[in-house]
């Protein structure tokens, strides 16, 4: 959050030029260039940037996206088409977050990993070149599979490191929360619900669906634990789990989208996707989703101890860029524990 911080002293400083500037009419000009380089240069020597407004933000390269992959349709048609796509293997594949992680703690292993790699690559290479011969063995067989995905995993890993992740100011256990959608997009990134959600919302906003909202949810029993009353102290050494979600007008009715979830076996869409335009017989809503219990069927395998996993809605956003401000995981936390980012009470101690 330090970028916040800064640009917050700067605007400070401006104010405070500005009024200077009402008072003495002749530092007008001066002021305001000295302001401007200050901002202009100390960003760019300090290397701050400000993500809060980008998590949900619809870019050209996310427009281009979804013409190329022809999104179109009815509203339905295009949540059914970009559910697919973002579980599209090809398109985004699974990024491996703990190897990633060790990367960001020290940069020196992923350039061992990139000379395994090219190793792996030269070994595959020789495999291909003896299959035009004479045929593999069994072994053989399995060992080029292997290694194909092996290399295609493991350099899309090394394209997000180098391109997305070595820009970025956060430690291993923020990175599923700094990602934006539109990053996503274009690096193919998948990486747990928070991206597939982030990825879903600009997809659909580039798509022509305009009312979207984010939707974070928490495992209750690990809230309840965490922060279960205000007269009972909280434990706050407990990770509260959850789930996010969308939440899409859909010709006229919202509906709540499971992101992640995607079955291409069922036999129709009822089980294909989850999309719930209701919920115990209620119409869904922003307003009905607020601290709502949610039971989800995906979600409903046997806890311990029973009953199974039910999700408490902790926020909704209150527009389609709003991500609740969960850029990284204090902010999740600060959120899961009070129910409320801007309640005074039950604050995630870390949360600055």
């Amino acid at each position: 959050m330090k970028d916040t911080v800064f640009f917050e002293v700067i605007r400070q400083r401006i104010i405070l030029n500005q009024e200077a500037v009402m008072k003495r009419p002749g530092l007008t000009s001066w002021l305001l260039s000295v302001s401007l380089i200050i901002v202009l240069a100390s960003a760019a020597v300090l290397g701050y940037k400000d993500y809060r407004d980008e998590a949900l933000k619809v870019t050209k390269e996310v427009e281009a996206f979804v013409a190329r992959h022809g999104i179109a349709g009815t509203d339905l048609e295009k949540v059914h088409k970009i559910i697919e796509i973002t579980h599209d293997r090809y398109l985004f594949p699974r990024i491996d977050r703990r190897r990633m992680g060790d990367w960001m703690k020290d940069p020196g292993k992923a350039e061992e990993f990139r000379t395994s790699l090219n190793r792996t690559r030269a070994d595959l290479k020789r495999l291909y070149e003896k299959r035009t011969g004479q045929l593999l063995t069994e072994a053989e067989v399995k060992q080029r599979k292997d290694w194909q995905e092996a290399v295609f995993m493991g350099e899309h890993d090394l394209k997000v490191f180098d391109g997305l992740v070595r820009k970025k100011d956060v430690t291993s256990e923020d990175l599923p929360f700094a990602v934006s959608g539109a990053e996503a997009v274009v690096y193919g990134v998948s990486d747990g619900c928070t991206t597939f959600t982030k990825t879903f919302i600009v997809l659909a906003q580039a798509a022509g669906i305009r009312e979207t909202r984010f939707v974070a949810t928490g495992n209750v029993p690990d809230y309840n634990r965490a922060c279960p009353t205000l007269n009972q102290p909280r434990q706050p050494k407990i990770t509260i789990n959850g789930h996010f979600f969308a939440l899409v007008n859909i010709e006229g009715r919202w509906a709540l989208v499971n992101c992640t979830y995607y079955d291409p076996y069922s036999g129709d869409d009822t089980g294909k996707y989850e999309i719930f335009f209701s919920l115990d017989g209620q119409e869904v809503n922003p307003e009905m989703l607020k601290m709502r219990i949610l039971k989800i069927p995906s979600f409903q395998h046997e806890g311990t101890p029973p009953p199974p996993n039910r999700l408490y809605v902790m926020g909704v956003g209150k527009d389609s860029r709003d991500d609740l401000e969960i850029e990284n995981y204090d902010a999740l936390m600060n959120l899961s524990v009070s129910g409320d980012r801007d309640c005074p009470d039950c604050k995630f101690p870390r949360f600055k």
